[in-house]
């Protein structure tokens, strides 16, 4: 599909495919589009990656945009109309 590769990720010191028989994740340099089963709002299709995520979190508090979520690695804000979209610090 689009000539994008399923991304891997590290599982017990092995290389592992980044999907599931609900979810599949595409890395490219930046950016991890994801597509995942089911209806759930609450659900990011568009992960950006960003090297200094506490950075990036106080660039969007000085341009008032709201965190609506967040982990120790990532965090959850909406667009302009509503969807989510997830930050990622990656290397």
């Amino acid at each position: 599909m689009f000539g994008f590769k399923v991304g891997t990720y590290e599982k017990d010191g092995k290389t592992v495919p980044d999907e599931s028989d609900k979810y599949v994740n595409f890395h490219t340099d930046g950016l991890l589009l994801c597509f995942e089963e089911g209806s759930s709002t609450d659900k990011g299709t568009l992960v950006l990656h960003v090297a200094d995520l506490q950075q990036f979190k106080r660039d969007l508090g000085k341009n008032n945009i709201e965190v609506h979520k967040q982990g120790e690695t990532w965090l959850k804000i909406k667009d302009p109309e509503g969807r989510l979209l997830i930050v990622e610090q990656h290397p």
